[in-house]
């Protein structure tokens, strides 16, 4: 038995460490092969895309997680909810694709120059195409981190097209950063196929209607999942967007490659809530407060042993740690030190917004996302004015900050639950029973 509850936390572990290193060694490749300038463009492209891919779900695909983890086994009622949220997610990517190939179109054709943006020029049309073919593989980890198929999830979700874009990238010679866009818009077609593969394997009793599929609606919970999923994509990387109209590529190319190295801290919170998510749901599902209470706990524990360790090595290691991408990032270790301390308190504070999207307070985590992102933007503009670099790490870990506290304040109002309380299930249990 315990065997078989550790177990998923180790193919977890596993996966999303190999996430966090592809990506990183995505950046680590780029910087290393082109320019710093270049290395800018190209980290930028990557930034609007993460932002972009899973905003164009609509938040479907967090609904998607919400709902098939009610179920104990992919049953054939799971089947059934999943062939019907294909025809969601397909109504939320055609909806966005409208808006974004024109968008994209404008970009290359004169509105980048326009708003202070030249260097993004060439990019537009290849971003939106990567976008659409990885929001298709992102609807699809949704459906398997509820099947509790959370390596395969990850894997599509984080692992593959930074791998397959590496890949494509070394094989064709790329030492461009419009070439290596393309390589990353190929990587992101090849996966969506590999995932639809995946996905009718776990869900082989699915019939799909094809007939009128596209005009599935969308639930109105997935608009606030939405709200909250573009809130703290805003809140993380903003600062990033306002740096792109203040600072050079080069510069950027720093920020971006500090970022995604104290992002490695934040893995360790990915491994363990999305082992613990279907638990949460399960616990709140069937009134069982008192269970509830101890498998938060017990995530809690995982959280502070494994993160803590990890933040004190990126902090203390920040110099070397930038200097692997060459000696011409070492400036930015002050920035990663920044970045990392806010991941820290991201990590500490538990998976809390996992607590409160499973026990249905995606409202209340919305308005927390909404000012915590707000926060973020305007710090954004007033720090990178004026301390430049650093302000823009500044500004996305003061955001990052805002967002838990008022996170683990909604919890620990709504439902008496502290997310710091690492106690065992015995003396839980014992405080509550008096």
């Amino acid at each position: 038995m315990r065997i078989n509850r550790v177990l998923p936390l180790v193919q977890t572990a596993i996966s999303r460490g190999l996430g966090a290193v592809s990506q990183v060694v995505l950046a680590w490749t780029v910087a290393r092969t082109l320019d710093k300038s270049g290395s800018g463009e190209f980290l930028y492209y990557l930034t609007c895309f993460v932002v972009l891919s899973q905003m164009m779900l609509m938040g479907t695909h967090q609904f998607a997680t919400r709902e098939l983890s009610g179920f104990e086994t992919t049953d054939k009622d799971a089947c059934k909810s999943a062939a019907q949220l294909v025809g969601v997610h397909l109504r939320a990517i055609l909806l966005a694709a409208a808006l974004i190939f024109p968008l994209g179109f404008l970009i290359d054709f004169g509105l980048a120059q326009r708003i202070g943006f030249g260097f993004f020029a060439g990019y537009g049309m290849i971003l939106a195409g990567a976008c659409v073919f990885a929001a298709g593989s992102l609807a699809i980890a949704s459906h398997l981190h509820g099947a509790r198929h959370f390596g395969a999830s990850i894997s599509f979700s984080h692992i593959t097209i930074p791998l397959v874009t590496l890949i494509l990238m070394l094989v064709t010679g790329s030492n461009t950063a419009h070439q290596v866009a393309y390589c990353h818009l190929a990587a992101s077609v090849v996966i969506l196929v590999f995932a639809v593969i995946y996905w009718k394997r776990v869900y082989q009793e699915a019939e799909i209607q094809f007939r009128g599929l596209y005009k599935a609606r969308i639930p109105k919970a997935s608009f606030d999942f939405w709200i909250v999923n573009a809130s703290q994509l805003l809140m993380n990387w903003s600062p990033i967007f306002v740096a792109g109209l203040l600072l050079t590529t080069s510069e950027l190319a720093e920020l971006n490659i500090a970022q995604r190295a104290g992002n490695l801290i934040n893995f360790v919170l990915i491994i363990v809530s999305f082992t613990f998510a279907p638990k949460f749901r399960l616990r709140f599902q069937s009134n069982d407060l008192s269970g509830l209470r101890s498998v938060i706990a017990s995530c809690s524990r995982l959280l502070i042993a494994m993160g803590t360790p990890v933040a004190i090595g990126v902090i203390v290691f920040a110099p070397q740690i930038m200097s692997l991408f060459g000696d011409k990032y070492s400036s930015g270790a002050v920035a990663l030190m920044i970045y990392a301390a806010g991941q820290y308190f991201n990590v500490i504070t538990g998976s809390v917004n996992q607590i409160l999207t499973m026990c249905n307070f995606e409202k209340a985590l919305r308005n927390i996302c909404m000012v915590s992102a707000t926060t973020s933007m305007l710090l954004g503009i007033l720090l990178t004015y004026q301390f430049g670099a650093i302000g823009v790490a500044m500004a996305a870990s003061t955001g990052l900050i805002v967002q838990n506290v008022l996170a683990v304040l909604k919890l620990r109002i709504a439902m008496g639950i502290w997310v710091f309380d690492v106690r065992g299930v015995k003396q839980i249990a014992e405080t509550h029973a008096s």
